[in-house]
């Protein structure tokens, strides 16, 4: 499993490095964007068992749906998002956060996903997470 999340991780970084900037922070979602099918539903910090109706003590557990991502305590909106993989499957994510600072709002991610294993890097941190079922 560490090999994986080791990979995934370079994956991540390498595209987020290749791939400019090319969103910026702004009022107002543009229309149709939402996360991919692929990615939606509930996901806690790997190794940390997880159910999806369960309570939850993480305060890493996030949810994805639509175009918002819903963590502990922020909610992110969608600004922009490409596939820039398909083996792994990659997406490049550009949200704007109602908590972030404004000097990193539009800041790129990287969202590896490899089975029910999903990373999200910006190619300075990376989070690893497990689908809950």
């Amino acid at each position: 499993m560490e090999d994986v999340m080791r990979a995934c991780t370079r994956i991540a970084t390498s595209l987020l490095l290749l791939s400019p900037l090319i969103a910026t922070a702004g009022p107002g979602t543009p229309q149709g964007l939402h996360f991919p099918t692929e990615i939606v539903g509930v996901w806690d910090a790997y190794p940390l068992p997880c159910v999806v109706d369960g309570p939850s003590d993480s305060d890493m557990r996030i949810r994805i749906a639509g175009n918002m991502l819903h963590g502990y305590e922020n909610n992110d909106t969608v600004r922009s998002i490409e596939r820039v993989a398909e083996s792994p499957m990659a997406w490049r994510v550009v949200t704007i956060s109602d908590i972030a600072p404004e000097e990193i709002q539009g800041e790129a991610d990287i969202y590896v996903l490899r089975g029910d294993t999903l990373t999200i890097t910006n190619g300075e941190r990376a989070y690893t997470y497990i689908r809950c079922r």
